[in-house]
């Protein structure tokens, strides 16, 4: 869910190829390999006091943001939906008075208004 919601960054490409790595970025984000190699250091644990070399490669990192970013462009529906939908508390709450209503189906106030923003954003 957090590629719908969030767009990705070098950042997210990192962790994505390598969850454990320690890193930092200094400046704006690199867009070419010698900018991330002057860029981006890594480290050999949380601390950032011993720097080691690089777990990923500048080819790894851009393909998985490249895949990322288009992950996250298709799923602009997606998105759209989830700021649109009621909060979970509202939702249970109609739930529960479709159910006092005996309207647990498609008239109910529950599915409509979850049929309204599916309706409103399709899927592509």
């Amino acid at each position: 869910m957090a590629q719908l919601v969030q767009e990705p960054n070098i950042g997210t490409a990192i962790r994505a190829l390598d969850s454990s790595s320690f890193y930092n970025i200094v400046g704006a984000e690199p867009t070419t390999e010698d900018e991330y190699n002057e860029r981006v250091t890594f480290y050999t644990d949380r601390t950032g006091k011993t720097t080691k070399s690089a777990t990923v490669t500048w080819s790894a990192v851009k393909a998985k943001y490249d895949e990322l970013l288009t992950a996250y462009t298709n799923n602009d529906y997606g998105r759209k939906r989830v700021e649109s939908y009621d909060t979970v508390g509202e939702q249970l709450d109609k739930l529960y008075h479709d159910i006092d209503a005996g309207k647990l189906d498609k008239t109910g106030t529950w599915f409509t208004s979850v049929k309204a923003v599916k309706d409103a954003n399709p899927k592509p």
